[in-house]
């Protein structure tokens, strides 16, 4: 067998599952998080602010060197990549576990985010290359793997909420060491490398150095504005560093023979439409998993128990139509299946309208439910839209360009909610609902303009 490429037909269904379960523990550990927020406040004596960073230190370690990670699995080959995330994240839960302190914890969760951002690029990639030529096992393959992510969604809130409740805050880290574990034996017996591309890519260490800074600082600032108020200095500070250093790093990438952030992949409409539709949608979803963490527990007052009871439903719904999702864009290409996906949950964010301390969870059941069919329906055609419009020496900086663009967006979410939520978390939950149908309504053009017709 080549090692180009995994043409064996028993190999594709090892591929999917080593592939899916490291998807899997990034999106668990993400999940389980967001239930153990309020717990980890109250033990450690952290604010809302620090919550965000608790958040986020994983979010931008993880956005910040996707690219990096994805030009070098292109450059040294993913598996070997994939492997060393694998490991890296592992090691770095236990690290989280083992947190005594809420700086301890944060700069564990931007450990955490390095391993994430060597693996999700590259588990990708080798499933795009074990897929060949074959468009349809690709479109399949990656709903597959997004559905199979969705698990960790699903099981994550409820697992978790009940080792809040039995074990306290550490064990929900403690859960990804045997996943870990699983995953790396599952990589290593069941797939191949492949070979690095033909052309090969430096690492553009310049590049990297400013994209860091110009997403902790933007991020940071948007963050501390909740407890500072936009006039502090330290707030300006970090909005003009962060301005200054994403200039810096255009002007860098337009310059560089082998640029992180490849600007030339931006002149395709349908790459340029995808990735945008990524980072709104990421920056919606991820903001609401935020607050409504927050807001069963605050509000509701329900108990990490019960909070993770309430995602289950969710992420069932997200798991059904991640799998539909792929069986339709078989038949009728991604385009009507990310606009109709986007207006959907637009219309779910439509219906929460309104939310405030006397809501009941049934009767948020029906927009909520709406929401994340939505995603669910968008999200794998998006993936394969990425894929589908570069050449596949190509898929791992593309896979980390999407990537990158989604975990942004998902930083910005938790950031711009989570001040927006500083005062009031009820109003801050109204306003932020608004924000996400607008910003869901305006993704919906943008696919429909931009993404052509297969």
């Amino acid at each position: 067998m080549s090692s180009a490429t995994l043409e064996a037909p028993h190999s594709l269904p090892m591929v999917i599952a080593a592939t899916s379960l490291g998807f899997v523990m990034v999106r668990v550990d993400g999940s389980i998080v967001n239930v153990a927020l309020a717990q980890m406040g109250a033990d450690l004596g952290v604010a809302v602010a620090g919550l965000q960073w608790v958040v986020d230190a994983y979010t931008l370690a993880f956005a910040s060197l996707l690219l990096s990670a994805g030009a070098l699995g292109d450059r040294i080959g993913v598996r070997r990549v994939f492997v060393a995330g694998f490991a890296f994240f592992t090691v770095a839960s236990l690290g989280c576990a083992l947190s005594t302190s809420a700086a301890a914890l944060i700069g564990a969760r931007a450990a955490q985010g390095v391993g994430a951002a060597l693996m999700v690029p590259c588990s990708l990639a080798l499933l795009n290359h074990a897929c060949a030529n074959d468009e349809t096992a690709r479109a399949q393959s990656v709903a597959l793997w997004a559905a199979l992510g969705g698990i960790g969604v699903t099981a994550g809130p409820a697992v978790g909420g009940v080792l809040v409740a039995m074990l306290g805050w550490q064990s929900v880290f403690l859960v990804n060491v045997p996943i870990g574990l699983l995953g790396l034996w599952l990589t290593l017996v069941f797939t191949e490398q492949v070979d690095p591309a033909p052309i090969g890519r430096g690492l553009d260490l310049a590049g990297q150095v400013f994209a860091v800074l110009a997403l902790v600082s933007l991020t940071g600032a948007i963050i501390e504005s909740g407890s500072l108020g936009w006039q502090s200095r330290l707030v300006e500070s970090g909005m003009a560093i962060g301005v200054v250093a994403a200039s810096g790093f255009l002007l860098i990438e337009m310059r560089s023979p082998a640029p992180m952030l490849p600007i030339a992949l931006f002149r395709n409409s349908t790459f340029s439409a995808a990735t945008t539709v990524g980072a709104i949608v990421s920056l919606t979803i991820f903001g609401l998993v935020f607050l409504m963490s927050l807001y069963f527990q605050r509000v509701l007052l329900y108990s990490p128990s019960e909070t993770g009871l309430a995602f289950v439903p969710f992420g069932l719904i997200t798991i059904a139509t991640n799998i539909v999702a792929g069986r339709i864009a078989a038949r009728t290409g991604v385009r009507p299946v990310i606009v109709a996906g986007l207006l959907l949950a637009a219309v779910g964010y439509g219906l929460l309208h309104g939310v405030d301390e006397t809501t009941s969870y049934v009767s948020m059941l029906p927009g909520q439910l709406m929401i994340r069919a939505g995603v669910a329906l968008a999200a794998p055609s998006v993936m394969t839209a990425t894929l589908m419009c570069v050449d596949r020496s190509r898929s791992g900086i593309a896979s980390g360009v999407l990537n990158t663009f989604r975990e942004v967006g998902s930083a910005f979410g938790v950031a711009l909610f989570g001040v927006l939520m500083a005062d009031s978390t009820v109003v801050g939950i109204q306003v932020s609902i608004i924000v996400s149908g607008v910003l869901l309504l305006l993704a919906s053009g943008i696919a429909f303009a931009g993404i052509r017709r297969e």
